[in-house]
């Protein structure tokens, strides 16, 4: 899906709003796992750690074994609540 691609190329580029609009959009078409982890990191840097957690636990339920699941795990482990 286009919208998972572009959002995900904002957010390596640092650009996180615009990632979470792009990654918000795809995730609501078709909520694969890895999208929402891609969501959750997005909404993690753009500052909503909240719903960071919560997008990210969602994708944990989908696919405990999802490869970026330990890197992840490590910056959420930082984060304070």
């Amino acid at each position: 899906m286009v919208d998972d691609t572009l959002g995900w190329t904002y957010f390596r580029k640092g650009m996180y709003p615009m990632a979470v609009t792009y990654l918000e959009s795809a995730t609501a078409r078709d909520g694969t796992a890895r999208r929402k982890y891609h969501l959750a990191m997005a909404y993690l840097k753009a500052g909503d750690s909240k719903r960071g957690r919560q997008v990210f636990d969602e994708a944990m339920k989908m696919d405990p074994k999802l490869p970026e699941a330990g890197a992840a795990r490590q910056l959420f482990a930082g984060v304070k609540q």
